[in-house]
């Protein structure tokens, strides 16, 4: 069985491609590929939906830091924004990862189908908002809209990019600001998942 390991290079390969082909987040592939590896590898069947949450999250971390640089070289970043989503998106990581040690893998499959099933109609319509907000909300609603897409991203494992380009395109940040910036927030909504490594002791 050890020939299962040449298939997560594969699975990276195929994530990247797609998600720099399609526009896709990178997690909408990784996570149902690593549900149909890991059973293989003799994880434990409560385990196996969170794992490869949590394995998607940390490949986000690696990769949007990635990202981030390369727009950051161009000056593309836009900084000021990303201060101020920072705080909401990493409290809404924590909540997500700490909501989802009491959902059952079951739970976060659904969740996560669903939410592919949003992103397919979404990509397939393209359903995006019109720019007429003209600024970022203030501080009271931008907490709860950064919290809500650092959750949401945490509880299905994705770069949350297809909630946070929407949202700036809204706020009427220009589309190459919107995706550099984009690009560097999945650093702060990425990084609590080593305390998913927590599940064994939540599920036993």
């Amino acid at each position: 069985m050890h020939f299962f390991f040449l298939l997560y290079p594969l699975l990276g390969l195929l994530s990247g491609f797609l998600a720099g082909l399609l526009g896709i987040g990178g997690g909408l592939i990784i996570v149902p590929g690593l549900l149909v590896l890991f059973p293989y590898q003799g994880l434990a069947a409560a385990m196996i939906t969170h794992s490869a949450i949590a394995t998607s999250l940390a490949t986000v971390v690696v990769t949007s830091a990635v990202a981030a640089y390369s727009h950051h070289r161009h000056g593309a970043v836009d900084w000021s924004i990303f201060r101020k989503m920072a705080p909401g998106l990493l409290g809404g990581a924590v909540v997500g990862a700490t909501v989802t040690v009491h959902l059952p893998g079951e739970t976060l499959r659904v969740t996560f189908g669903l939410f592919a099933l949003m992103a397919a109609v979404q990509m397939g319509f393209r359903l995006q908002p019109a720019a007429s907000h003209g600024h970022l909300p203030a501080a009271p609603a931008l907490v709860v809209i950064t919290i809500v897409i650092g959750m949401m991203s945490t509880l299905v494992g994705v770069g949350g990019g297809i909630l946070t380009v929407p949202f700036l395109r809204w706020s009427n940040v220009i589309m190459r600001r919107n995706v550099a910036t984009s690009s560097a927030c999945p650093r702060r909504y990425g990084s609590p998942s080593p305390v998913w490594w927590q599940y064994p002791s939540a599920l036993n």
